[in-house]
């Protein structure tokens, strides 16, 4: 029986309950207690008779338990299938597209205005996520709008599609740029650019990204420069939606700048010319460029461009091996000059560069690679002379290139279009002389081709020999002896006028005629003797300069210079000194010298 007791202490830590009318139940002590009570002199029952209690309440317990448990799970479910239904309904709501332009009218500038300056007393000191927080709002209101357009937006507006917000948004937006440092502005442009090509792997709208790279670059199209290294070895590799998306975010900074819509085409589009899905795109924003009215105007050499674009787009355009489609090829063939204009150097020392990188590529096809090919290696020769300094070294290893080039310029020099200045014409000269003492040296040793040098060499010596060669250095108008043609002219007209004037009668001169000529050649006169005294005035300011230059040199090195600083210290001021003294000497002779010729021009014309 002990057992049973220990048993039925077990079995009340069953589950009780919790109704406050069955508080009393399933405690059989305390009901005995009760019992007691109410009857104390009612028999007692067994301890059996109380654990038969026990368990019939338990089972009872257990029953009423299970029935609120099904209950539960039945409304459970039925919770779970109006929710369901619900959920559906939303999804449904959610999976509705609708046009961009509805969405953007939707949007309230109250609203973004007041979470953008909640944001800012909150992160006081955080632009980017001032930045982020805009963006967002965008991206979330737009997340529902129709996809109808391709990733470059083929056949809207350069603004599109930010053109559609309002223009308190706009302004709203711009105001918060300016409040955050460049640096932010460049990671934020970063940043945009690479949530927009997340959205695109996962299928999702952009516009918000956007319509805020549109905004970021019409305020500082500079930020796209800089990240221009970080997309251009990768931007072939992706997706053609994403390749066309990033081409299309940095061409939104030629709206502003049309020069770092120059730059970022030869940078970033120019390569994705031999790729078939990017070439179209990339000749259209070409074209648009070109065709823009400031071209025109600020038509400057782009800065990272140099010989090999300019021999790519050659071999593009004129190469059977070209891999450009034709529609493409045309295009870019029409407007080859103005890229010719931006890719020839307009400085003299770059044209170096050029002309070593292009005279090898000739070759015996005569073709519109070939000419175009001479013909800048013929700009480059006129605008820096220095490459007929490099053509002479690259002459022995480019000898068959080097005869090609020779006779295009012969023909062009024949027909009046080569440059025929002196200083050109001398070392064009000099250089073929030095061609023709290397292709002796090559006869005489019978070298390997020696018959098409010698071919070369009766070609350049009857260049030499020829009449229109000799003669043109003799020309007696050059620019050397303009002033000297000038100042004889000059004295010889006032020679011609004091004859004159001295003998009126000679010419049959009146009185007025020759007070006429007496006051054309005092005012003549003055001005020659003025001019003069400016020339004296200008030529004593740089003597002077160059003598305290000397001066001051002079004692630097007597007193850095220890081996001759006794020398310089006992015989230099000496000699200085009488330096100076023959300077002041010829001064004043020459000053002495020019008022007496002005008083004997006075005193003539006064009689």
């Amino acid at each position: 029986m002990a057992s049973h007791d220990l048993k039925w202490h077990v079995i009340k830590n069953s589950k009780k309950n919790t109704s406050k009318n069955d508080g009393s139940k399933g405690n059989p002590s305390k009901e005995l207690w009760q019992q007691q009570v109410k009857d104390p002199l009612a028999p007692s029952q067994t301890h059996f008779q109380n654990f038969n209690v026990v368990i019939r309440d338990g089972i009872n317990q257990k029953k009423n338990d299970n029935k609120t448990n099904n209950k539960g799970k039945d409304n459970a479910q039925k919770l779970r299938h109006r929710s369901g239904e619900n959920a559906n309904a939303k999804a449904g709501k959610k999976d509705e597209k609708l046009p961009i332009k509805e969405l953007v009218d939707n949007l309230k500038h109250d609203e973004l205005a007041g979470m953008i300056e909640q944001v800012r007393q909150t992160f006081p000191n955080n632009s980017m996520v001032w930045l982020n927080e805009f963006v967002s709002y965008l991206q979330l209101h737009l997340s529902q709008a129709e996809n109808l357009y391709d990733a470059t937006f083929t056949g809207q507006s350069k603004d599109f599609p930010m053109n559609l917000l309002s223009n308190k948004i706009k302004q709203l937006a711009t105001q918060l740029l300016k409040k955050c440092p460049e640096t932010i502005l460049c990671i934020f442009f970063e940043d945009c650019i690479d949530k927009m090509l997340k959205n695109i792997r996962n299928n999702t709208q952009t516009f918000g990204y956007r319509i805020m790279i549109q905004i970021l670059t019409r305020y500082k199209p500079a930020v796209v420069i800089s990240k221009i290294a970080t997309y251009k070895p990768n931007v072939l590799e992706f997706v053609p939606a994403q390749s066309l998306s990033i081409l299309w975010a940095f061409n939104q900074a030629s709206v502003v700048d049309i020069g770092i819509g120059y730059q970022v085409w030869f940078e970033l589009m120019f390569p994705a010319l031999n790729v078939r899905y990017l070439a179209s795109h990339a000749t259209t924003v070409i074209e648009d460029l070109i065709k823009d009215p400031r071209t025109k105007s600020n038509i400057k050499k782009i800065s990272n461009v140099g010989p090999n674009e300019l021999i790519v787009l050659l071999r593009m355009l004129y190469s059977d091996e070209s891999s450009l489609q034709s529609a493409n090829r045309k295009k870019l063939a029409s407007l080859y000059p103005t890229l010719k204009k931006l890719l020839l150097p307009h400085e003299a020392k770059s044209c170096r560069g050029y002309f070593s990188s292009l005279l090898p590529l000739l070759n015996n096809n005569s073709g519109d690679f070939h000419t175009e090919n001479l013909q800048c290696l013929q700009y480059c020769l006129e605008k820096e002379t220095y490459c007929m300094t490099l053509w002479k070294e690259m002459y022995r290893n480019n000898i068959p290139q080097s005869r090609m080039l020779f006779n295009y310029m012969k023909k062009n020099w024949a027909k009046g279009l080569h440059s025929k200045k002196g200083k050109y014409s001398l070392l064009l000269k000099d250089t073929l002389n030095h061609f023709c003492s290397i292709n002796e040296t090559i006869i005489s040793k019978k070298r390997s081709k020696a018959e098409e040098v010698i071919e070369f060499q009766s070609e350049l010596k009857v260049f030499l020999d020829s009449a229109v060669c000799r003669n043109d250095g003799k020309s007696f108008i050059s620019g050397s002896y303009i002033f000297y043609y000038i100042i004889l002219l000059f004295l010889l007209g006032n020679g011609i006028i004091y004859a004159i004037v001295s003998y009126p009668k000679t010419f049959n001169l009146d009185e007025s005629q020759t007070e006429y000529l007496r006051t054309q050649i005092r005012i003549l006169s003055n001005r020659l003797v003025n001019y003069l005294e400016f020339l004296y005035n200008l030529a004593c300011i740089a003597v002077e300069k160059l003598w305290l230059f000397t001066r001051a040199a002079i004692n630097y090195t007597a007193t850095v210079s220890s081996p001759l600083q006794l020398f310089l210290k006992d015989y230099v001021p000496t000699l200085l000194d009488l330096i100076q003294k023959w300077f002041d000497y010829f001064q004043t002779f020459v000053t002495n010298i020019l008022e007496k010729a002005n008083e004997f021009i006075q005193q003539y014309l006064s009689q």
